[in-house]
């Protein structure tokens, strides 16, 4: 019996991106840009977006982290040295597409439009074939600084502190200078009303900064109102201190880590992840600012189409360029871009790029389960990191904006655990993931939280879902399924 593919979630947000960003993932990966930027034997043969999540193939995670590792091991510093190459690119593409806004697309041939679409994603591309790079580096990094901190400090609470600062980002993000924006023109407002300067400071707050609320050319474009509704919902005492906080991180960071007498490896591995984190975090500022830039270009080159702008998005790389040559696209496409709306879903494997809908996206969802088997286990078995035994109800986190979903006797399920999510944690009876060992962040803060924890799993964030009914005994390392959630 073939054995099934077990797919792992990178992201979830139970949306689907445009098919248009997505397609520049599968770009940069056929191109080989992984293996190319670091230099390593690996590329990605597998990846989709299915059921509102981005996926990977879990071993292929585990070879791209292993190589990662074996890179850093073989050439220290290397990680952090493309960290800073990455960011030239994010910048790069910003740029260049600010440039190419001041283009009156109205005004050129297809031929033209096609230039300046093959420019940009020839540019996305690359950025999106690395896109997941911080998340993984994350898994691997994050636990050799908490190995770091622990070694050198006992007490559980300070650990943390400890953790919280030297993993967070430093102030500079475009989120950040629009959360100063904001506080500004509340203190103005609170001290003269809504004059008409303050409105002016508005108009020029939304124009800067309208980009942010972008998802991979999807979202609605912030503005004046939701500024107000922004600012009256704001402490603006409590955001000012947040602000004040940020700014001083860099240095309170260097001083803990003369406090902690950190090794030069040592530090450089909290600035890797912290460099790439600080990438990661300013996304939505590059590359979706890079998108509203050319909103222009998108809307000229759907006009021409004959489509809708949203439609226009969910079409393929290749389709759009095959339309701009032959000078618009076909009644069959047409068609088939309103089924994608519906639904879809975006597929590379070995048989190529499947885009899916309708009774061919409906016959891979049903195969999924049948083939993977796993949707009907009742024990999952792993490593025993933390004793004791827990039954409640299981809570998913996928990243830490699920952290609030975790109530008072949860049972955390996750890939792997990381210091945004001790609050989580701490309200859980048990924490059971899929990657880590004995010496990982999962692990350590369990035993500190005398918490039931089970690692290593591999499938326990594919087999469960939120709401089901477990029970979790880390002395043998078994998970039981007691009951499945209504759907």
């Amino acid at each position: 019996m073939k054995t099934p593919l077990i797919w792992e979630k990178v992201t979830h947000s139970g949306k689907h991106h445009a098919i248009l960003f997505i397609d520049s993932v599968f770009q940069g990966y056929r191109e080989g840009v992984i293996g190319k930027f670091f230099q390593i034997d690996f590329n990605p043969t597998h990846y989709r977006q299915f059921a509102g999540a981005r996926w990977w193939l879990q071993d292929e995670v585990q070879r791209y982290i292993t190589a990662l590792r074996e890179k850093e091991n073989k050439i220290p510093g290397i990680l952090l040295r493309k960290a800073r190459e990455y960011k030239r690119w994010n910048k790069g593409l910003l740029r260049w597409s600010r440039l190419q806004r001041r283009t009156d697309f109205r005004g050129l041939s297809n031929g033209e439009l096609l230039q300046a679409f093959t420019g940009f994603f020839g540019r996305l591309a690359k950025i999106n074939a690395l896109v997941y790079t911080p998340i993984f580096l994350d898994r691997f990094y994050t636990d050799e600084v908490v190995q770091c901190v622990a070694k050198r400090e006992q007490d559980f609470r300070k650990q943390q502190e400890y953790l919280t600062r030297l993993l967070s980002v430093d102030w500079g993000l475009e989120s950040h200078y629009e959360r100063e924006s904001l506080v500004r023109i509340a203190e103005r407002i609170q001290r003269n009303g809504l004059t008409a300067s303050v409105s002016k400071d508005i108009r020029r707050h939304v124009e800067r900064f309208a980009h942010l609320s972008l998802v991979a050319f999807h979202g609605r474009l912030k503005d004046k109102k939701d500024v107000l509704r922004g600012i009256r919902d704001m402490n603006v005492d409590k955001e000012t201190k947040n602000i004040k906080s940020l700014k001083q991180n860099a240095k309170m960071v260097r001083a803990m880590i003369q406090r902690l007498d950190l090794t030069k490896d040592e530090i450089c591995k909290i600035e890797t992840i912290r460099r790439w984190t600080q990438i990661a975090n300013d996304d939505d500022h590059y590359v979706m600012g890079s998108i509203h830039a050319l909103r222009i270009l998108w809307h000229e080159i759907a006009r021409r189409f004959g489509v809708s702008y949203n439609q226009f998005t969910d079409m393929r790389i290749d389709e759009v360029k095959d339309g701009l040559h032959k000078g618009g696209v076909p009644n069959a496409l047409k068609k088939e871009l309103e089924a994608r709306q519906r639904a879809n879903a975006l597929v590379w494997d070995k048989q190529g790029t499947r885009l899916l809908t309708g009774k061919r996206l409906s016959e891979y969802a049903q195969l999924e389960k049948e083939q993977e088997g796993i949707w009907l286990m009742k024990e999952i078995r792993g490593i025993p990191a933390s004793p004791g035994k827990a039954r409640g109800r299981a809570q998913l986190i996928t990243d830490v904006r699920d952290v609030h979903k975790v109530k008072k006797g949860s049972i955390l399920i996750a890939v792997y655990t990381y210091p945004a999510i001790v609050v989580a944690m701490e309200k859980a009876s048990a924490i059971v993931t899929d990657q880590g060992g004995l010496l990982s962040h999962a692990a350590i803060v369990s035993r500190e939280l005398g918490k039931p924890c089970i690692l290593g799993t591999r499938i326990a964030t594919q087999v469960l879902r939120d709401g089901d009914m477990v029970e979790v005994n880390a002395n043998k390392g078994i998970v039981k399924v007691i009951a499945h959630a209504k759907k």
